[in-house]
Formats: structure tokens, C-alpha cells, sequence
């Protein structure tokens, strides 16, 4: 046997063990990465909602409902959103002194600048029907990821805050965030005043 051979058997026998070898193993598990569940958003179609209070604005008809945040405050009102696990506090006052409470507005925004990475303002201003303020675009792993107020610069004020009643991952959030966001701009857009002396 020549040498020329025995190496060429020896390479063949190589290969042959190699692909036996690693060709008989395990498939070897990769991890896909992380991902959320996809959500379908309902159709969007608003009612008029107006109570005993002095104001009236559209919120969603399908999707979400309010009740009084309490007895003794009836013009304070939930907005719930059991689909996404949301609820927008709402807080309405009447008042000669309406810098208080747009300064207890500020404050309350900004009490989430521990956990928050940005803090967004920006102007509300309707001026047919008199509504005026700012929204507060609260980002980062905070409670609240939204706030407003508004007043009509006499004596009337209105607020609002966001929270889910989820662990604040502003990843899984923010298609939710968003969608009700656009509710929230459709609920001020349509805002007004009622029984103003």
C-alpha cells in the first residue's frame, strides 16, 4: 500500500467519522428574543358624554366607560379602559383661584422625574371653547404616562392623568399608550364649558 493511499484513507475516514459525529447530534436550541403579544385595537367611534357637570366632551363607545370617582365629588370621573388595564383620572374644580391648582398640576407631573427620561410639555389652546393648558408626555418606567390640565382662565379647571394597572415597561405600553392618547386629544378637541355665567 502506498503512502499516497493510506493518507487518502485516513482523510476519508475523517470526513466519514466527522459528518457521523456531528451529523448524529442534537438539534442545538437558539432562543428567539423577547417579543410582546400582539394587540387588535377595537374601531374607533365616540359618543357625547355629559352628566350633572358643567362640562361635556366624546369618549369612546365601545371600548371604554367612566363612573364618578366619588360620592362626595361627583364631577371627579373615571375613564376606564378594561381592555388595555388603563383608567383616566379626571378632576374637575371650580375656583377664583385657579393657580393652585395649575400649580399642583406641575408638581404632579413633574413628581415622576425619578423614574422618568423625558418630560414632553406642550400647549393645549381651543380657543372657541375657551380650554387651555398643557399635556404632560411622561416617558420612561414611571405610574402616570400622561397628564393634562386645563382651564377656561376665569374660574373653571380641569385634569387629567393615565395610569395602567400593569408593570410600567414602556415597551409593552406604548402601542396601548398610544392608541389612547389619540382618545384623550378627541376627548379635549371636543371639550367644552357648560352653563358659563
Amino acid at each position: 500500500m502506498s503512502k499516497r493511499g493510506s493518507i487518502s484513507r485516513i482523510l476519508l475516514a475523517l470526513v466519514v467519522g466527522s459528518i457521523f459525529l456531528f451529523g448524529c447530534q442534537e438539534e442545538v436550541y437558539i432562543p428567539k428574543p423577547r417579543a410582546y403579544i400582539r394587540i387588535d385595537f377595537p374601531e374607533k367611534q365616540y359618543k357625547e358624554w355629559s352628566g350633572i357637570c358643567p362640562y361635556r366632551f366624546e369618549i369612546p363607545s365601545e371600548y371604554a366607560f367612566y363612573s364618578a370617582a366619588s360620592k362626595e365629588y361627583p364631577c371627579n370621573i373615571d375613564i376606564h379602559y378594561p381592555y388595555f388595564k388603563a383608567t383616566l383620572h379626571c378632576t374637575y374644580a371650580k375656583s377664583e383661584n385657579l393657580w393652585e391648582f395649575v400649580e399642583k398640576s406641575h408638581d404632579y407631573a413633574y413628581n415622576h422625574h425619578v423614574k422618568a427620561t423625558a418630560i414632553d410639555e406642550h400647549r393645549i389652546a381651543i380657543d372657541p371653547t375657551d380650554v387651555y393648558g398643557v399635556g404632560f408626555d411622561i416617558q420612561g418606567e414611571t405610574a402616570c404616562n400622561y397628564q393634562f390640565y386645563f382651564t377656561d382662565s376665569v374660574d373653571q379647571f380641569f385634569a387629567g392623568s393615565l395610569y395602567f394597572s400593569v408593570a410600567p415597561n414602556p415597551d409593552s405600553l406604548s402601542p396601548a399608550l398610544k392608541f389612547i392618547k389619540e382618545d384623550i386629544q378627541h376627548m379635549i378637541s371636543t371639550f367644552s364649558w357648560e352653563n358659563r355665567n
